[in-house]
């Protein structure tokens, strides 16, 4: 997703006659799941090893939060509503934050497991760099004048617990329906957990 103008010129867009009806799964922009989890390659912390062994996660995903500013200041000339991005991501991330200290709090009372709270830290951090990715791209089209849409499967604000196939065919139900271009992001919520 880091080469977002090319791929919305020569995909997205390359067809003038066949743009919608078409869903685009997304990643995240190159390096945000390295900040967010770990670097797969130097394997320098990012915040959810920061938060496992009990460093500086706060101030670790106050810093994927600025990279976040940056990355939506950067696509400002292909249309992104900057402000409405970064009160996307920051709604998201401190909300995250806010799970991560009340995930902390039950660590350190004894009472649960720790590899549970741990996978569901991982889970919900996991799902930030995707929605953003989503959200962006379906307002960068917004802003040139299309019908776009964002489904995030991450299943921010859903307390119900569904599988991940359940979460697919609830979200995606009415998107035949629609003419629209839909983004959707590649990381869902399900109670098997996608990153087990």
């Amino acid at each position: 997703m880091s080469r977002f103008s090319e791929v919305m010129s020569n995909v997205i867009l390359r067809d003038p006659k066949h743009v919608y009806g078409r869903i685009y799964i997304v990643s995240a922009y190159a390096g945000v799941t390295d900040l967010l989890l770990e670097h797969k390659k130097s394997r320098q912390p990012g915040v959810y090893s920061s938060f496992a062994t009990q460093g500086p996660y706060a101030d670790t995903l106050q810093a994927a939060k600025r990279h976040f500013f940056e990355l939506n200041a950067q696509l400002k000339s292909d249309g992104l509503d900057v402000a409405a991005a970064d009160a996307f991501i920051a709604e998201r991330v401190d909300g995250v934050l806010d799970y991560l200290n009340s995930i902390a709090d039950l660590l350190g009372s004894g009472y649960v497991s720790r590899t549970e709270l741990l996978s569901a830290a991982r889970e919900l951090l996991a799902s930030i760099g995707e929605s953003h990715s989503a959200f962006n791209s379906a307002k960068i089209l917004e802003a040139r004048g299309y019908t776009a849409s964002c489904i995030d499967l991450s299943g921010w604000g859903d307390p119900k617990a569904r599988t991940i196939d359940e979460r697919i065919t609830l979200a995606l139900a009415d998107v035949g329906k629609t003419k629209a271009i839909t983004f959707v992001t590649g990381y869902c919520k399900g109670t098997e957990g996608i990153m087990r």
